[in-house]
């Protein structure tokens, strides 16, 4: 049977993350928050008319961890429509100038429509990063362990057709970026959905198994604004100290006076010699 790749047809819906932002005082850089959120389940089975079912999700903030024991949705011809060995789900996000999710959902021992389609085990990861100028993310460690689908072996990353009642489509993948300092990424490892009524479940349903989700959207760092001392003010009743005047001499005595310096020195034999002006007898 041919297997070929398909395109999620999940529509992405638009991702929006509020900043506030925070100014810092004293000359330390204040920044605007950031915004990052994680979300994950391991299981849920989406039935047209019915109530469905589903693992318990998860969302962050703030982190969380979600053990889950065996899961068993609805009991059809074949015997139990969905059941797991286990299905965990975690989720960490922090949110700043260096924002960053994660999400991941490990199944194990899955089993749909009686052993029609089988894996080991299910494995879906996502994580984001973003920063001012920059955002990116992957969902590196998604996989998918000994998928087998109508005793047929099925690669991670590929399609197949249930007979005439369904389709397969494994690690399904949706990005956006709302802009360079923001990313929005899932993954879904594995998709299950039908076209047509089977084993108890009618035409329409999706059964999902492994789901990651991740948002992160990083704000600019505010400028550092620095402080101004405040000037010092003077104290009140304080006065500036009186100069003292010059020692007068005691009675009797004439002043002591240095004699003039000369710049430059005059050159002349004999000693200085100063200049007489008008008649002389």
């Amino acid at each position: 049977m041919p297997v070929a790749k398909r395109s999620s047809l999940v529509v992405l819906v638009a991702l929006t993350l509020l900043t506030a932002a925070s100014a810092g005082a004293g000359g330390t850089e204040g920044t605007a928050t950031g915004g990052a959120t994680a979300t994950a389940y391991g299981i849920k089975v989406i039935a047209p008319g019915q109530t469905g079912g589903a693992t318990p999700t998860v969302s962050a903030p703030p982190d969380a961890v979600q053990f889950s024991g065996g899961f068993s949705y609805g009991a059809g011809t074949s015997g139990v429509l969905v059941s797991t060995g286990s299905a965990n789900a975690s989720v960490s996000a922090t949110s700043g100038t260096n924002a960053s999710a994660t999400a991941s959902a490990e199944i194990s021992t899955l089993s749909v429509f009686g052993g029609e389609v089988t894996a080991t085990s299910v494995v879906a990861h996502a994580s984001a990063t973003a920063k001012p100028g920059s955002a990116a993310g992957n969902d590196t460690g998604t996989t998918i362990t000994g998928l087998v689908a109508l005793g047929q072996q099925v690669a991670p990353g590929a399609s197949v057709a249930l007979a005439d009642w369904g389709s397969l489509h494994t690690i399904e993948v949706g990005t956006s970026s709302p802009s360079a300092a923001a990313y929005h990424g899932f993954v879904t490892a594995l998709d299950i959905h039908l076209t047509a009524d089977h084993g108890g479940l009618p035409a329409g349903t999706s059964i999902l198994v492994g789901y990651a989700e991740v948002a992160a959207e990083a704000s600019e760092a505010q400028p550092v604004t620095p402080t101004t001392p405040n000037p010092q003010k003077a104290k009140k009743g304080s006065k500036a100290k009186p100069t003292r005047p010059a020692p007068e001499p005691a009675p009797g005595e004439l002043p002591f006076r240095q004699p003039p310096k000369i710049t430059p020195p005059l050159q002349t034999p004999g000693g200085h010699v100063f200049p007489v002006y008008g008649p002389s007898s």
